[in-house]
């Protein structure tokens, strides 16, 4: 009731209900019912982030998730999505255990770790309850699925770009008690395999599907990513999903990242090609155009393919070669189309 009528607020203005849903696995389509239910009580559009269905026994959910917003569109809603175009996602390694542990205040919790019993316990539950998002079971229950990308100063560096497998190989550990140490150890990142491309294929074929990076921009000389969509997502697209795997065609895969996105946000004088539109152009070749990113050590890497670059007008890649200009600004809605 509290985000209906914090929604309808937001509709006053001309806003949009962006979520991130509840639940992105066995519990994917209750999440999404919720979603359009808040919006459509509050008369306001949809946007569900990052869609997904994670967890090998939830992925064929993810035809029923796009059915249910094919049906609300049908009924006259406005609801959109996107995705972000890997099977890996990131999390903190935290979240592998269920979160009522952390009710208490997590630094109490992560004081009890160093308990063998409650250890012994806490595996138990993973391994065997699926009643709420359970990420151990999202990777098939095989740690070697999971991808540590980021620690605090505490742990061995050596595990980064490690799974928790070649983690307790460096810390002399078996598995379990590795990701408990890490747990507590504090400040770990990992990038878990819990999608498939099948759900990608899928979610890429629904005209309402943009595309998003889920990362937020980063300087490689000063700051780390522990992803690779911070620097690859929209060049993937085009690499893998309409040149290798001819998922989309080149012109859709442009609208999903160019039009489609800016009239969701609702930026009218972007995303088009034509006159007095604002020149936010990219030139690149489309035989070479290709992510370089890629999980672990090579997460930033820049793009190969881009040729020219132009942001509000101004070169910023000019014939391959980054420049010193920086003309982008803050962008806000500008208004109905």
């Amino acid at each position: 009731e509290e985000l209906i009528e914090l929604t309808r607020v937001a509709g006053e203005y001309g806003g949009v209900y962006f979520t991130h849903m509840r639940n992105e696995s066995h519990a994917v389509l209750d999440a999404i019912r919720e979603a359009i239910t808040i919006g459509e009580a509050a008369g306001v559009p949809v946007h569900i982030y990052h869609l997904k269905v994670a967890g090998q026994d939830n992925w064929p959910l993810m035809t029923e998730a796009l059915a249910l917003i094919d049906s609300a569109r049908a009924g006259g809603m406005d609801v959109t999505a996107d995705i972000y175009p890997y099977i890996r996602n990131g999390i903190g390694l935290g979240s592998f255990l269920h979160p009522r542990h952390y009710a208490e205040g997590t630094d109490a919790f992560l004081t009890m770790l160093s308990d063998s019993e409650l250890r012994g316990r806490l595996r138990q539950e993973v391994e065997s309850t699926s009643d709420w998002e359970n990420w151990y079971r999202h990777v098939g229950m095989d740690w070697n699925n999971v991808l540590i990308v980021a620690t605090s100063d505490s742990v061995d560096p050596n595990v980064i770009n490690r799974s928790i497998v070649g983690a307790a190989e460096v810390l002399g550990t078996d598995p379990w008690n590795a990701f408990f140490d890490l747990v507590q150890a504090g400040g770990v990142s990992v990038n878990p395999q819990s999608m498939n491309e099948e759900q990608k294929w899928q979610a890429l074929r629904a005209d309402f599907v943009m595309i998003d990076t889920d990362a937020s921009p980063v300087n490689p000389a000063t700051t780390a990513s522990s992803h690779p969509r911070a620097f690859g997502a929209f060049p993937r697209v085009i690499a893998k999903y309409v040149r290798e795997d001819s998922v989309l065609t080149l012109e859709d895969a442009v609208r999903r990242m160019s039009s489609l996105a800016a009239h969701r946000l609702g930026l009218y004088t972007r995303g088009v090609v034509a006159p007095g539109m604002i020149a936010d152009l990219v030139v690149f070749d489309e035989g070479e155009l290709r992510d370089e990113a890629d999980f672990g050590a090579d997460a930033m890497q820049y793009a190969l393919g881009v040729d020219y670059l132009l942001v509000n007008g101004t070169l910023v890649i000019d014939d391959g070669q980054l420049m010193e200009s920086r003309p982008g600004r803050l962008l806000k809605r500008t208004g109905s189309r």
